[in-house]
């Protein structure tokens, strides 16, 4: 979708509707949740979720889950900056750059150490089948048996009404998304070696920026065998 596309989407009474309920439905959940978080990647969707979060909590910590390859994947540092947020941590997954990690486990283990009842996601059902039955079974709105509560906004937005907010409130993007559509899933971390995922993303790196990629590769040589 492109940005006039998307714009003329956000003209929409259906999505102005949507709009309306998402925020009616934050509201709903800041009032239930005490000391709540926002878990972000700076991509598309959970970017349009914490624009909307500070619209009402302008000091919500953030947290931004940071791995060893982050910087070279994405301008990640550039997006993170433009949205001068006072409240932004960012916890490192310490683990070596072909590991497996979980996390699900870091952000929540995170949240409890730092006295967090409950965080934001920005999980949406239509991006694929494990999220939409996630949300089926839980709903936009979960405590778990922990104490900690798990808030979905977007639920049930589609990529054009995440293009539409982003492109209509001017939001920080990620280079990945500039080249290659609003559609694109972003990454901050290092694929997996599942289906030719890891060399599929590492290739896309390289075709975005040839520099950044050199330095992943010189810094991680092991990834040389993927590409």
């Amino acid at each position: 979708m492109s940005e006039k596309e998307a714009l003329l989407h956000a003209r929409l009474n259906a999505y102005q509707w949507l709009l309306t309920k998402t925020d009616s439905f934050i509201q709903l959940a800041l009032a239930q949740v005490k000391r709540p978080y926002v878990a972000c990647s700076f991509g598309k969707d959970s970017a349009v979720m914490l624009d909307m979060v500070l619209r009402h909590r302008p000091q919500v910590p953030v947290v931004f889950l940071r791995y060893p390859e982050t910087e070279y994947i994405d301008n990640y540092a550039e997006v993170i900056a433009a949205w001068n947020l006072p409240n932004l941590h960012q916890p490192l997954a310490d683990v070596r750059i072909l590991e497996e990690c979980n996390e699900k486990d870091i952000i929540p283990t995170w949240a409890i150490e730092h006295g967090h009842d409950g965080g934001f996601v920005g999980l949406r059902a239509e991006e694929s089948r494990g999220r939409r039955m996630s949300l089926n079974m839980y709903g936009k709105l979960h405590w778990a048996k922990s104490g900690q509560c798990r808030v979905c906004p977007l639920a049930d937005w589609k990529t054009a009404d995440i293009a539409a907010y982003t492109y209509a409130n001017k939001l920080p993007l990620l280079d990945s998304y500039k080249l290659n559509g609003i559609a694109e899933r972003s990454v901050n971390s290092i694929s997996n070696d599942e289906w030719g995922f890891r060399e599929a993303q590492l290739q896309r790196i390289k075709r975005q920026d040839i520099t950044k990629f050199n330095q992943l590769v010189a810094t991680f040589p092991e990834l040389r065998a993927y590409v």
